[in-house]
């Protein structure tokens, strides 16, 4: 029986837990599939087991590498590179047993955790021996975990398409999923990366959009936060409310949702609320307005994506331009307001930062 050693200690990843590695596995079918329509997926499971596999899928011994695998980058959430092995080290750890049954190699791999006396530790190695089937299999590539009895709650948790229907709407690279059962949940192509409870909806992006980190649920803010002001900014017309009330609420996936991210739709209906009124975004701005344009009245504070979708509507129907005050010009008034109650080392520290502004 020949046994292939791993260099992957037990500690390795250690916040990885159960639903981490079974959301790998997972990854792996489903990227399987894309790539190869015949090549289905499947899953399986009862109150002791859990199946994951692949109809036309082969584990080859290269794949048990580190930074070996059968990843291409294109179109995939992840293959079977550095992940499968560490979600099989996981499971390994939390007390399950794991069965790979490699039909295509006419194989049966057995993970296990073992003491190695090279490295004086504990390591990850795979058994693997010949096996002959008696009957040919509908797949050829079965991954087995057994002593697991939540696979429905885990599924459930882990991948959106294991439910059975949820509303969303299709916007510009992603779903926005509008069941408040989603809500905060971020997926990629159906499987869970993150929970952000700030988030007002639940997204799912399509492949390539977000950089995830190796751990799958790596998500910089910002770069969510720009991909989400695209979502909003093309949503479909029928929608829009939606997204002016997310303006309205100040909400965190609509922040960076500015003028120039918006399609027309979105822009028609902010001008359409909002065209007849004095929009501001703070109260300060009234008197800059006043000062320019005379007295004012049905003045409104309202988010910049608001403000600066009717500020351009305004310019290109009058021609005329209102100009926000630059950093420099809000410190002067600041002083001006403020220097009857300042010390002076403080107003000498103001007014050598107003110089090099």
């Amino acid at each position: 029986m020949p046994r292939y050693t791993l260099t992957i200690s037990p500690d390795y990843v250690k916040d990885w837990g159960v639903n981490d590695a079974i959301r790998e596995l997972l990854q792996n079918a489903i990227d399987q599939e894309s790539l190869d329509n015949d090549n289905a997926k499947s899953i399986d499971y009862d109150n002791n087991s859990l199946i994951i596999a692949n109809r036309n899928s082969v584990l080859e011994k290269s794949t048990l590498l580190l930074g070996g695998g059968t990843k291409d980058g294109s179109s995939t959430i992840g293959q079977f590179g550095e992940g499968y092995k560490v979600a099989l080290l996981v499971l390994l750890r939390e007390g399950y047993t794991i069965q790979i049954r490699n039909y295509k190699a006419g194989e049966l791999w057995i993970p296990k955790i073992v003491n190695s006396r090279v490295y004086n530790s504990q390591v990850l190695a795979i058994d693997t021996m010949e096996y002959h089937f008696e009957t040919i299999p509908t797949n050829s590539l079965e991954i087995i975990i057994n002593g697991i009895d939540n696979a429905e709650e885990i599924l459930q948790d882990i991948w959106l398409d294991f439910s059975s229907s949820y509303e969303n709407i299709r916007s510009h690279k992603a779903d926005i999923i509008l069941d408040e059962t989603y809500k905060g949940n971020l997926y990629i192509r159906g499987l869970k990366v993150a929970h952000i409870d700030k988030l007002s909806y639940g997204y799912n992006f399509d492949v390539n959009v977000l950089k995830i980190g190796r751990d799958r649920n790596i998500v910089s803010g910002y770069d969510l936060q720009t991909e989400l002001g695209h979502v909003w900014g093309k949503i479909p017309q029928e929608y829009a409310e939606l997204a002016i009330k997310l303006f309205q609420d100040k909400a965190y996936d609509i922040e960076y949702c500015s003028h120039w991210k918006m399609d027309t739709a979105i822009k028609e209906a902010i001008v359409e609320e909002y065209g007849d009124k004095t929009v501001i975004t703070y109260e300060s701005d009234k008197k800059a307005i006043e000062d320019t344009f005379g007295e004012v009245k049905n003045t409104v504070i309202v988010p910049e994506g608001i403000r600066d979708v009717v500020y351009a509507n305004y310019k290109q129907n009058t021609g005329v331009y209102i100009e926000k005050k630059t950093s420099k010009q809000l410190l002067v008034e600041f002083k001006e307001r403020w220097d009857n109650i300042m010390e002076a080392e403080m107003l000498e520290d103001l007014d050598n930062l107003i110089e090099v502004m």
